[in-house]
């Protein structure tokens, strides 16, 4: 009675014995299992005991892929329909899950070898959704990403030659579009600084009007030349040139003649009968020329006809530190010509 009712269950004893073995033998000797279910005590499956030809042919594409040898003998489609339908019936059966999810695993990659690669990725999400096995999972999932890398790199499916060209454009295209927008940003920048510029020179060009006018209108019509002989013949500048002309001033003998510098009072002197001779000298200076601090006085001094020599004995510095502050003040009013022409180009023309 135990073996009619297990046959009847089963469809065959034998046979379940002989899936025992098979799977004993499937993880260490894939060969042999494979062998096994080849032999003659295989083949005599009866065809409507679906349960026990579903897992026969699991058993084959399992041991098709664990030996590298697939064939086209494995009947895939009434395995899966058979998960299919049993999984509804029973769907908290972790071994029937884990069947279905199996099966549609080695069916992805059967079909993946035979370069069908839509239905593939298809069979693999199928066994995804009935996998509970993280082993199984990440096998799955490796396939899944050696189909999609085959699909799009494999030169059967993609012209690389194409892509290569495709990307060239791309590439091309973007430069071009940097080089347009770099271009017009350089354009903008660069006419802004221009306008800036110009508003900045007839700003400037305002304000030296302004100046004049100002400066002529307290000059009360005094002529330049009248202007400058009053400053050469004021008490300050004589008593300086008096000063040096009593010394032996040269080069040698400029730190001989210290005693003969400007103290502060004699400076101040200096300043005040520069604004008396020309109406705002000083405010001309710093304001329209830039001209500041005790530059204003290498100004006078310049203006009055002192050589670079007087000029370091006047202020009490060498030769070379006269010569660097007067090249930093033609620096200051841009221009390479004679301090003193200048002075004397710039106030003839606001006191003419």
């Amino acid at each position: 009675m135990a073996l009619f009712a297990c046959y009847n269950k089963h469809g065959n004893w034998r046979q379940a014995k002989a899936f025992r073995t098979v799977r004993k033998k499937m993880k260490n000797n894939p060969s042999e299992a494979l062998a096994l279910l080849e032999s003659d005590s295989m083949l005599d499956l009866k065809a409507e005991d679906i349960a026990y030809y579903s897992e026969y042919q699991l058993l084959k594409a399992e041991a098709y892929y664990l030996n590298d040898c697939w064939k086209d003998d494995v009947d895939f489609q009434t395995s899966a329909n058979y998960y299919d339908s049993i999984s509804n019936l029973y769907p908290r059966n972790d071994k029937l899950s884990y069947q279905k999810a199996k099966l549609y695993y080695y069916f992805g990659i059967y079909e993946f070898e035979n370069g069908n690669y839509q239905e593939a990725v298809s069979n693999y999400l199928q066994a995804l959704e009935s996998c509970e096995s993280k082993a199984l999972k990440r096998q799955i999932y490796n396939e899944l990403d050696k189909c999609f890398a085959y699909v799009f790199y494999n030169n059967e499916l993609i012209d690389e030659e194409q892509i290569r060209k495709k990307t060239l454009n791309y590439y091309v295209l973007s430069a071009v579009f940097v080089f347009v927008v770099a271009s017009l940003y350089i354009s903008i920048r660069y006419r802004k600084r221009k306008d800036n510029e110009i508003d900045l020179i007839r700003k400037s060009i305002e304000s030296h009007k302004n100046y004049i006018e100002k400066a002529r209108s307290k000059g009360g019509g005094i002529s330049f030349a009248a202007r400058l002989n009053d400053f050469e013949n004021c008490e300050i500048c004589i008593s300086l040139k008096e000063r040096l002309s009593k010394r032996n001033v040269s080069r040698k003998t400029i730190t001989d003649c210290y005693d003969c510098a400007l103290d502060n009072r004699e400076n101040s002197f200096l300043s005040n009968n520069a604004n008396h001779c020309f109406p705002d000298f000083s405010t001309l200076l710093v304001e329209d020329l830039g001209v500041k601090g005790d530059n204003i006085t290498y100004c006078c001094l310049c203006l009055l006809g002192f050589s670079i020599i007087e000029i370091a004995v006047l202020m009490k510095i060498s030769y070379q530190a006269a010569h660097k502050r007067l090249v930093l003040i033609k620096e200051t009013l841009k221009t390479e010509s004679d301090i003193r022409e200048f002075l004397m180009g710039y106030f003839g023309d606001v006191y003419c």
